[in-house]
């Protein structure tokens, strides 16, 4: 994907979240670059999470259902997966299979965060240059783990989703 997609795709996140802050978009560019490798230890653990998410959703047919993050990974909205009928299992099954194929790198983790930059010095993104800079330096500080949403984007959009590979969506 070019550099321009990749703004792109930052550009629709703020659009459709603006209460984003730099924590939200180090995860975006995160779950872009690693998938959801993060959350697996185990497939069975990683499909009882996904159940007792699943049980306490209402389905919702006319929420967003899939959210490109690039790299061919996407956001599959749990709300209106369960809305249309998915099996929380072939969800679960997809998530699995693309946290074990998906491998990023550091320096691809560092590609991205220099286009979260210059999105912002574009002016494609209102976002305070010293305040992103202050956030992705402790950041790399902590070795760049996986982190969760910030408490504002929990409380105002209330994400329940799992990061897949468009390839692995039919199953």
């Amino acid at each position: 994907m070019s550099g321009g997609g990749f703004k792109s795709i930052l550009a629709a996140h703020f659009e459709r979240y603006p209460l984003m802050e730099p924590r939200d978009f180090a995860k975006l560019v995160y779950q872009s670059e690693f998938a959801g490798e993060h959350l697996i230890s185990c497939e069975g653990e990683s499909l009882e999470r996904l159940l007792a998410e699943w049980e306490g959703l209402a389905a919702d047919g006319k929420a967003l259902f899939l959210e490109d993050i690039g790299g061919g990974l996407v956001r599959l909205h749990l709300t209106a997966a369960k809305a249309r009928g998915f099996s929380p299992a072939k969800v679960n099954e997809a998530f699995v299979r693309t946290a074990s194929s998906k491998r990023g790198s550091r320096q691809g983790l560092e590609r991205r965060f220099a286009e979260l930059r210059e999105a912002a010095e574009d002016g494609l993104l209102p976002l305070d240059i010293s305040k992103l800079e202050t956030y992705l330096a402790a950041y790399r500080a902590e070795g760049c783990p996986a982190v969760r949403h910030s408490e504002q984007y929990r409380q105002a959009y209330r994400p329940h989703y799992r990061v897949l590979d468009r390839r692995y969506l039919e199953l």
